[in-house]
């Protein structure tokens, strides 16, 4: 089995080299990522003797989770060498670097994996599905452009315009990520400099930023990647401003929030729509995270969570409005890790849990303590 630690900057040059070989990225991505977003000591390292053999890396972020904020982390890259790649080696890496991820005050770890199933076998689960439309500019209305519209590059100014407008449409979501001004830099960076990217902002008419789409044109296809506004106007005329590429795109592909209903706006089709996994999620602390989101509420729940890769949280929590602790006594409700950060992120309700026994015992004790929520955990581009 592979000895796993946290790695140094001597083993960036080893790391990027497994990077080129797993997953082909462009040398200018991975030259922008290794540059910009990499940092050794968020990336753990696995070595047969001296060789290093396997790598993971996160990036941390915070959240806002039932208005409060919540750390966390997205892990940016699993890679095993393939001569070491077996069902120990993966756990083991795994589970090492949910727990680096933990010590840092973490209790909740994000991805995008290449493989839901291989995931899904260490805890973790779908959190976020987003909706795509797949449409011509025909599809969409003869929305006007009121006040005007202004493409932009990489300002102060831009990003605090945009960060307004994300964070007023972010008011009615949950489990979204809080983009500080680096955030943003890493994102439009990779929009524009990997990708081509463009960030367009719509002005009212009295000059204040009201929305932004953030898009890429290729091949004759426009992706949009995100659009955010404040209100109904400015929503019309960002769909204005992608219908009016109509002479240079023939197909049009929208990343939306999974509770979107432009779709109604599709009078020719509305059969446009499709809803793809996208974020998984795993709870890194049973405890903290229990503590974090029963505090004040006027419960006694005796929660067992069943995890077989975390032993600490593998226990029976008693969930009181005095906080959380562990108990030997029978459980009220038994579930596994993976329900459990399907519940704290509100993506599904007991309720729903309960028809897909996903929780034993008497499900109905969680209602006051978890609340199915629309979700937005969009990673952008990396």
């Amino acid at each position: 089995m592979l000895n796993t630690r946290v790695a140094n900057k001597a083993d960036i040059k080893t790391i990027r080299e497994l990077w080129d070989e797993f997953y082909g990225y462009s040398e200018n991505f991975t030259e922008w990522f290794f540059n910009r977003a990499f940092y050794s000591q968020n990336s753990i390292v696995g070595t047969d003797d001296a060789k290093i053999a396997a790598s993971s890396g996160f990036i941390p972020y915070k959240i806002k989770m039932n208005n409060e904020t919540v750390n966390c982390a997205y892990i940016a890259g699993l890679v095993i060498m393939p001569e070491y790649k077996d069902e120990n080696n993966i756990r083991q890496m795994i589970a090492d670097t949910v727990l680096t991820i933990n010590a840092s005050d973490a209790p909740i770890s994000l991805v995008m994996p290449h493989n839901y199933k291989l995931y899904e076998k260490y805890g973790f689960s779908t959190c976020y599905n987003f909706k795509q439309y797949n449409i011509i500019p025909e599809d969409i209305p003869d929305f006007k452009i009121k006040g005007h519209i202004e493409r932009h590059k990489i300002s102060d100014k831009t990003i605090a315009e945009l960060n307004e407008i994300y964070e007023i449409f972010m008011e009615d979501k949950n489990a979204w990520l809080i983009r500080s001004e680096d955030n943003w830099k890493l994102i439009l960076e990779d929009l524009i400099g990997n990708f081509g990217g463009k960030v367009a902002v719509h002005y009212n008419d009295e000059n204040i930023a009201d929305g932004y789409v953030l898009y890429v044109i290729r091949d004759g296809q426009m992706g949009v990647y995100e659009m955010a506004y404040k209100n109904r106007s400015s929503y019309e005329s960002l769909m204005g401003y992608i219908k009016a590429h109509d002479t240079q795109v023939r197909k049009i592909s929208m990343k939306v929030s999974s509770n979107d209903l432009s779709y109604l706006d599709f009078c020719d089709n509305r059969n446009a729509a499709g809803i793809y996994p996208f974020v998984m999620a795993r709870i890194n602390n049973a405890g903290m995270i229990l503590e974090q989101i029963s505090q004040n509420a006027d419960i006694n729940i005796k929660l067992q969570i069943i995890d077989r890769l975390i032993e600490d949280n593998n226990q029976t929590f008693l969930i009181t409005q005095e906080g959380v602790s562990i108990t030997e006594e029978e459980a009220d409700a038994v579930t596994d890790i993976g329900t459990l950060a399907m519940l704290v992120l509100g993506f599904i309700s007991t309720e729903e849990a309960k028809k897909l026994n996903l929780i034993s015992k008497n499900a109905d004790v969680l209602k006051d303590l978890f609340n199915k929520r629309d979700n937005y955990i969009n990673m952008l581009c990396f």
